[in-house]
């Protein structure tokens, strides 16, 4: 089951495609540069603007890594300050010198 395209298209038809070709293959290239080339542009814009959509979400992955390991950073930080200042007071306590934090106004 190959494909025919002389089944579709009278042969007449076909034929005279074919010598038409054959007589002017210029004008035949020519023809299908101009009916290729607005799919050809048209193509060149949407991949164009897949390649900046990608990018701009690249940029904003980037960006939210970035925002949450600052965060992660920062919550790391705050919990060694928390836990000195609980090991602080712990051992304050135990040596009998129980310090009160001033209140302020």
């Amino acid at each position: 089951m190959s494909f025919d395209i002389r089944q579709y298209i009278p042969e007449d038809l076909f034929r005279s495609w074919l010598q038409w070709i054959e007589k002017n293959p210029t004008t035949f290239i020519y023809y299908i540069i101009l009916l290729l080339t607005p799919f050809l542009g048209i193509s060149a814009f949407l991949s164009w603007k897949l390649s900046k959509e990608v990018q701009k979400e690249a940029k904003a992955k980037k960006n939210k890594d970035s925002r949450t390991k600052a965060i992660l950073a920062a919550k790391a930080q705050a919990d060694e300050i928390k836990a000195a200042e609980k090991e602080k007071l712990e051992q304050s306590q135990s040596n009998g010198q129980v310090k009160h934090k001033k209140k302020k106004k």
